[in-house]
């Protein structure tokens, strides 16, 4: 066959229809293939275009073209064809065809990557703190394609950690890069970047795109060069100590002596120093804090020093208590130098002296001192149930002088470890793994180190100085791929020690990882040849993790979503396409089915030989038919027949008790320790002349509950609101699996039912995984998981039900402002801002800002009534923000803004302010008594007044006077008065008004007329009255509101007095009389007699010359 398919190509069509079962491939295999690209790969940028040339060696063909995407180009009966190409679209394809007849192609695809190159950022994913896992993420911005992405770390120029990525996905895509490091004070200061490239091999282009540097600033707890020291000056001198903490950030200082605090500065001086003393110095940031103690000792003047220790220092500059007694000079020696123990165990300790004349040798175990002897030799037993206990052998050499030696103690406490992912194992992400460490001590002791399939891949140590047990975390982050599917990840914990300390490795159980991964075919496209009318089975063939669904289609119509697919009876050449799709991709399959006609000779079909009839049942019976024992307890089985001709029954069985009783044998074991019985009842007997042999096998369940079950985050920490949480549910050393029911609570309810399906006879740790999209309501909320063991009907009467302790979830999620009114309300004086019933609900916790007029407002400071008015309250967290808008109204009590004295006019209204809110109620008084409220004042309402004003913050009383003005009013007249001639007569004029009006008269002055006032009347007084006295006599009475005036007529007795008016109609008629005569009396003396003067200077007489006229008509 494979001799067939090698044969020249214009013999392909013959062969494929001899051979139905070669490969569809052999119509044009690679060998037999005409076509030539003379650019067989592309790699060009996004939007650029090429010309591609195609060039066949077999000239007699029905036409050669390219297929551009789904569009042909024109088909040429040429032997070279070309074509230029536009790379503007991101999964265009180019391919030259060749049409050999009607039957028979063959085709070159052009291999085209178009790449776009990235944006690259690097930033910080949390503050580098010492001792802890310090994140850096890389951004990578639109890049394709990304499965040749090279992403390189870069720590102060040296490569750390590179990166590959294996996502499919040809159009521009962003990924990130993480990196983990631990980070100590030495970092400070290091500058780390990331590099990204796509890598298309040596003779593609070279497109390194670097981010910026990003500089590092460590931040550690303070630290003291040594915790004590011992500082001598001569009896009198004045002496400066220095607290030299380092730390990041820069620590406080506190320094305290006999429990009294003095300073806050770096140094403390010191006046005067008479006697020996001790000072403390604290140094803390966040971090940590350190306490220092300084031993001042005072040196009389008069005391010579050894010429070995004597120094001659500035007489202000302290001297090292330590030259008291240097090492070389010291007489104490310890036996036990250097003690490595268990937490809670004791040791004996010895110290000797080579000086023999001293006031003293004792131990001082922490503050306390042992007994002082006079020998060279004390021992002591130290506990070591105390995590910072310190042991110190002291020696009197005098009364000033004393020698020591520390005895240096490390108490352990070995950790528990358990590993446990961080993320799911995804291929070309990484994969995150955790080592938890617990309640261990000392932490600056601890190695870690990882194992992949037995093999190092990770040290990590640690640098925290803290001396009691902590729990401490070592991540691992690799690069996973689907060969990593099974690996098997664990972490150890040891205290190192050196060489001769104890060696304690503590190892985490085996993790086991499952890869998922996006479907793969290990062709895209496959060609199947079949006889007409034959049927065929299409297997859509493709891996992935988690198993990928099938779904076939056949021009454009959905067939089936199994993984094969049957066709009836194929009859033409066609195409089906199979896709594979789980949730990390989507693939497609063509297969193309090629027709070939039945009068082709074929193979010999394959032979199979049909399955043997099966054997009749075997007649044994158990009791109990499925027994199900929890390991370590006993177990029986009963085993009996019915049969005749019983030869032998009995139990095949590697442990238990046998006992046969004829027909029947029984089986028991007084303890299960086997988690695979392999048990068998069998029967020998004669039936019908012949000899059988038959077995059974009993249905056995060894079951063992869960030792524990735990609940933990897959990734630790908290979540964000509105993304998926997972939880693992860890089911430590159980059996048997697949009957492990997994049940999810929140608080009480419940989440979901997780059976588990693995297969295992032996016990094995197990996990369930609960998803869940995170709620702000969750934060806080109790989740557990709850294992059993679901046996069924043969199992225990009592269900061992196993409870992980709760987890407490924490989420995070942007802020919002709860329980805010529209409207507020407060007493001015009492209410602030802080005061209002306005919450902020958020995580992490939010940043609660009042703000008015876009300014940040104080919120404890209480609000005056000018500050009403619509207010901002504003709530930030790192995840955003949110704000509201409040009506504040400041209400108080009753205020009156009046003066105690008022004038007002009639009708007018009072202008006195008063502020109040809610509005007051106002009550006025007058003279003690209630009255209505005046909207408008009259004459009548001047006086004494009292206004109260009541709210429900208080009341004000006011006391005020109003006078109300108003315009004069003439109390006589107008009226008219006779007098007698030559009579006497008074005319009075009197007028009211606020304030009290001016009177006075206006008349035609004379002789006998005075002008008189009695109080507030004006009078006229005319003596011997003559007829010019008549007339009108006007009186005004005016003030600053207005004027008034009245009319008094005065007339002779006797004397008819015409009505005014009528004179002076009287005199208008005469006049017009009078002007009428004179002109018709001119008018007639113009038609009469003429009186002519002549002009002196041309007459010389005085002569007149007067027309005379009879009346008669005149001639000229």
């Amino acid at each position: 066959m494979l001799t067939a398919c090698m044969l020249p190509l214009r013999m392909l069509g013959l062969l494929l229809l001899m051979l139905s079962l070669c490969d569809a491939h052999s119509i044009c295999p690679d060998e037999l293939n005409p076509l030539t690209l003379d650019v067989p790969k592309v790699i060009m940028n996004y939007g650029e275009s090429v010309e591609v040339n195609c060039s066949s060696t077999e000239e007699d063909h029905d036409g050669i073209y390219w297929r551009i995407g789904n569009k042909d180009s024109e088909h040429l009966q040429d032997s070279f064809i070309s074509q230029s190409v536009s790379l503007s679209e991101w999964n265009v394809t180019a391919e030259c065809k060749i049409n050999l007849n009607e039957t028979h192609e063959c085709s070159k695809q052009l291999e085209i990557t178009i790449y776009q190159n990235p944006t690259v950022n690097v930033f910080s994913i949390n503050t580098a703190v010492e001792g802890k896992l310090y994140g850096l993420q890389c951004d990578i911005g639109d890049v394709a394609p990304v499965q040749k992405l090279k992403v390189t770390w870069y720590k102060n120029n040296q490569t750390i950690r590179i990166e590959n990525f294996t996502n499919t996905t040809k159009t521009p895509v962003s990924e990130s890069s993480t990196l983990s490091v631990d980070i100590s004070r030495a970092d400070n200061g290091a500058e780390f970047r990331c590099e990204a490239q796509l890598d298309f091999g040596q003779h593609g282009p070279q497109l390194p795109v670097h981010s910026d540097k990003l500089i590092v600033s460590v931040e550690y707890a303070p630290e003291f060069k040594n915790t004590t020291e011992h500082v001598v000056v001569y009896e009198g001198e004045n002496v400066t100590l220095n607290c030299d903490a380092e730390g990041q950030p820069k620590p406080t200082f506190h320094w305290t002596h006999d429990g009294k605090k003095l300073s806050d500065t770096k140094d403390l001086n010191i006046i005067r120093v008479n006697t020996n003393t001790k000072y403390n110095c604290s140094a803390k940031n966040y971090l940590g804090n350190i306490t220092k103690e300084f031993h001042v000792y005072v040196s009389p003047r008069n005391i010579q020093r050894a010429p070995a220790i004597i120094t001659t220092p500035e007489p202000s500059k302290p001297r090292d208590a330590h030259s008291i007694c240097p090492d070389e000079l010291n007489p104490l020696t310890l036996d036990v130098p250097k003690v490595i123990m268990n937490y809670g165990e004791s040791v004996e300790v010895n110290c000797s002296s080579t000086e023999e004349d001293h006031d003293g040798i004792y131990w001082r175990i922490g503050n306390k001192d042992s007994e002082h002897l006079q020998d060279s030799f004390i021992s002591q037993s130290v506990s070591l149930s105390e995590w910072n206990v310190t042991a110190e052998c002291k020696i009197n050499l005098n009364e000033t002088h004393e020698c020591s030696k520390q005895l240096e103690i490390t108490i352990y406490q070995n950790p528990t470890v358990n590993v446990l992912s961080i993320n799911t194992a995804v291929e070309g992400k990484l994969y995150g793994l955790q080592c938890d460490i617990g309640d261990v001590a000392p932490v600056q002791k601890l190695k870690v180190t990882w194992y992949k399939n037995n093999q190092t891949i990770r040290i990590e140590n640690f640098t925290n100085t803290t001396k009691t047990p902590v729990s401490e975390s070592s991540t691992l982050s690799v690069d996973i791929s689907r060969a990593d599917n099974g690996a098997e990840f664990r972490c150890e914990a040891q205290l190192d020690f050196g060489q001769n300390g104890p060696q304690l490795p503590v190892h985490s159980d085996k993790l086991i990882v499952s890869v998922e991964y996006a479907p793969e075919f290990k062709n895209t496209t496959e060609h199947v040849v079949v006889y007409e009318g034959e049927n065929v089975t299409l297997n859509c063939d493709a891996e992935g993790q988690p198993k990928p669904t099938f779904h076939w289609t056949h021009d454009g119509k959905k067939l089936s979503d199994t993984n094969d697919l049957n066709i009836i009876r194929v009859n033409t050449n066609t195409k089906y396409n199979c896709s594979a799709k789980n949730y990390l991709g989507n693939i497609t399959k063509e297969f193309h089915v090629y027709v070939s006609p039945r009068n082709i000779q074929r193979a010999p079909a394959i032979i199979t030989t049909p399955e043997p009839s099966k054997p009749r049942g075997c007649p044994l019976v158990l009791k109990p038919a499925k027994t199900v024992v929890r390991f370590g307890d006993p177990a029986s089985i009963n085993c009996s027949t019915s049969a005749t001709g019983i030869i032998s029954v009995g139990w095949e069985a590697t442990s238990g008790a046998r006992i046969t009783n004829g027909s029947a044998v029984h089986w028991s074991v007084d303890k299960v320790e086997d988690w695979n019985i392999n048990l068998s009842c069998y029967l020998n007997y004669e039936e019908n002349g012949m000899d059988h042999q038959c077995s059974v096998k009993p249905d056995i369940t060894v079951y063992k509950t869960p030792d524990i079950v735990s609940l933990s985050a897959v990734n630790p920490g908290p979540v964000m609101e509105g993304t998926e949480h997972r939880l693992k549910c860890d089911i430590i050393n159980v059996t048997p699996s697949q009957k492990l029911n997994v049940t999810w609570y929140r608080g009480t309810d419940i989440l979901h039912r997780d059976i588990l399906d693995k297969m295992s006879m032996n016990p094995v740790n197990m996990s369930s995984i609960f998803k869940f999209t995170a709620e702000r309501d969750y934060n806080g909320a109790n989740f557990r998981c709850e294992a059993v063991l679901n046996l069924g009907p043969n199992g225990p009467e009592l269900v061992h039900i196993v409870t992980s302790s709760p987890y407490t979830a924490v989420v995070q999620y942007k802020p919002l402002i709860k329980d805010c009114p529209n409207h507020l309300t407060g007493v001015e004086h009492e209410f602030s801002l802080e005061k209002s019933p306005c919450q902020a609900d958020g995580n992490p916790l939010p940043i609660f800002l009042w703000k008015y007029d876009g300014k940040m407002i104080n919120a404890n400071e209480p609000l005056t009534r000018t500050q009403s008015g619509i207010y901002t309250a504003e709530v930030s967290n790192s995840l955003g923000k949110s704000n509201t808008s409040v009506h504040i109204t400041i209400e108080y009590g009753p205020k009156f803004t009046c003066n105690d004295h008022y004038e007002v006019q009639v009708n007018s209204t009072l202008q006195c302010e008063l502020e109040g809110n809610p509005k007051p109620d106002i009550k006025w008084l007058k003279d003690g008594k209630m009255m209505a409220s005046p909207w408008r004042w009259t004459k009548y309402d001047s006086g004494y007044y009292s206004l109260s004003a009541t709210n429900k913050h208080g009341n004000q009383t006011l006391k005020l006077y109003i006078d109300v003005l108003f315009a004069p009013e003439i109390n006589e007249g107008p009226y008219s008065k006779e007098v007698n001639l030559h009579g006497n007569v008074t005319l009075n004029c009197s007028a009211e008004g606020n304030p009290r009006p001016i009177v006075y008269w206006n008349y035609a002055t004379a002789a006998n007329v005075w002008n008189t006032t009695r109080g507030h009347m004006k009078s006229i007084i005319i003596t011997g009255a003559t007829y010019t006295n008549a007339g009108v006599y006007i009186c005004v009475a005016t003030n600053k509101v207005g004027s008034v005036k009245s009319n008094f007529t005065l007339t002779m007795k006797g004397e008819r007095v015409f009505p005014l008016k009528f004179i002076w109609w009287l005199l208008i008629g005469l006049i017009v009389i009078l002007v009428f005569i004179v002109i018709v009396y001119k008018r007639w003396k113009k038609h009469g007699r003429y009186s002519f003067i002549p002009h002196k200077d041309n007459d010389g007489s005085d002569i007149p010359m007067s027309p005379q006229s009879n009346g008669a008509n005149d001639r000229v």
